[in-house]
């Protein structure tokens, strides 16, 4: 059942997920002096007013969309399984481009993921 066009799929939906999730967390950041000074609302407008917002709004509806079209070509478990790889690159772009701090523990326990996901795929061969 499971196909390379499948794990294609499951690779956008990664960087769709990957992409929002990033486009998010900056612009959330930029804007969060608007609710200080302006109130909770305005930042929502403000929020809602920004390209990159809506780009990221845009890649949850790619992402969205890529896993649909996976699921018809990869199993769900597997499907699943490689998705737990967020996990990983998620604090790996954060550290990258928000300068956020990584600790020791999300770095094992990332590495504990990757091989999770490698035994996963491993176990079906």
């Amino acid at each position: 059942m499971t196909n390379t066009t499948g794990y294609i799929y499951l690779a956008a939906n990664l960087f769709f997920s990957l992409l929002g999730t990033l486009a998010m967390k900056w612009r959330a950041t930029s804007h969060s002096a608007t609710a200080t000074e302006h109130g909770r609302l305005a930042y929502l407008v403000s929020m809602l007013l920004d390209p990159w917002v809506i780009l990221s709004l845009a890649s949850a509806a790619l992402a969205m969309i890529a896993w649909i079209y996976a699921l018809e070509r990869v199993e769900l478990s597997r499907a699943f399984a490689f998705t737990a790889l967020i996990y990983v690159l998620i604090p790996l772009f954060s550290w990258l481009f928000l300068k956020e701090h990584v600790s020791i523990q999300q770095i094992v326990g990332a590495l504990l993921i990757i091989g999770g996901v490698v035994l996963a795929e491993l176990g079906r061969h």
